[in-house]
């Protein structure tokens, strides 16, 4: 988990909510098992892998929070994909 995250995740999981805390693509301690994976960190990229992370955990709907680069993310999935 990203470290700058702990705190605050660990706040809202005592609050009752869930929380998901990917490490963005290209950033320790991330690892792509298709070699084929392209190596890109746009912000759409990055908001795509997000999608396909919730896809895959079957999650319908999120509040998003970023920051830094994160924010990035945070500001392409809000305009993205707004559903």
């Amino acid at each position: 988990m990203p470290r700058g995250w702990q705190v605050v995740a660990r706040r809202l999981q005592e609050a009752g909510f869930r929380t998901i805390i990917p490490a963005l693509r290209g950033t320790a301690p991330t690892r792509f098992l298709d070699p084929h994976t392209p190596r890109v960190g746009s912000g759409v990229a990055l908001a795509q892998d997000a999608v396909d992370l919730l896809n895959a955990l079957r999650v319908a709907q999120v509040g998003v929070v970023g920051h830094d680069r994160g924010a990035r993310v945070a500001y392409k999935l809000a305009a993205l994909f707004p559903e």
